[in-house]
């Protein structure tokens, strides 16, 4: 068999494990976001949902509600009530939980292939890191081929980790969706607008 033969073969393999690696990204994700929250307002009460659709099970935790749904391929936290109003900067740090939980688990499951699975395979680099979402669809057979089946699922989940940071980092907007990124613009935008409109009120009185 050539090696790009077997280098799709592992791709076939990987891809439930693409799928199941994206489920638990986002459960990771969105609790990131939740466990913030409640740090930063521990009386506060959310609302976590996991998935879209039919919803198929519903508890409690930590005061608050947790929703799955049939489709777990995306989540939202929603808060209910808050004790307190939160600064900018707690605002953003609740925010940005949830890709810097991407960010250490795809660096790590990355290192790790490198550190303890890796020695005669192609050469690992930061790069490789940094370049996920084109490595994951175009160049990552040539390094599945190098690696034995624990190796390729973590190379995978590493992949789908990066691919999941760099999604929630870029600002874009989907109808009433915003990306973690689109949503940090906005905080910041709407709170600079409104020390413009205080300072706009002094000036006039």
């Amino acid at each position: 068999m050539g090696a790009g033969f077997l280098g799709i073969l592992m791709l076939i393999i990987m891809w439930p494990v693409a799928a199941g690696s994206w489920v638990l990204v986002v459960v990771l994700h969105e609790f990131a976001h939740f466990a913030v929250a409640k740090l930063i307002d521990r009386n506060g009460t959310y609302l976590v949902s996991i998935g879209f659709g039919k919803q198929i099970a519903s508890f409690s935790m930590w005061g608050s509600t947790v929703r799955l749904h049939a489709v777990p391929t995306s989540g939202e936290i929603r808060g209910l009530s808050n004790s307190r109003a939160w600064s900018l900067w707690e605002q953003v740090l609740g925010v940005s939980a949830g890709l810097l939980v991407n960010a250490v688990l795809a660096l790590a499951s990355f290192l790790l292939v490198h550190v303890y699975i890796v020695e005669s395979a192609a050469a690992f680099s930061f790069t490789h890191f940094i370049s996920a979402p084109l490595m994951f669809w175009g160049g990552s057979r040539d390094y599945l081929d190098a690696l034995p089946l624990s190796g390729g699922r973590l190379y995978t989940f590493g992949a789908v980790n990066a691919l999941a940071m760099w999604v929630s980092i870029i600002p874009f907007k989907v109808g009433s969706y915003m990306s973690d990124g689109c949503f940090i613009v906005h905080l910041v935008r709407a709170y600079f607008a409104a020390k413009k409109k205080q300072t706009q009120a002094r000036m006039e009185d």
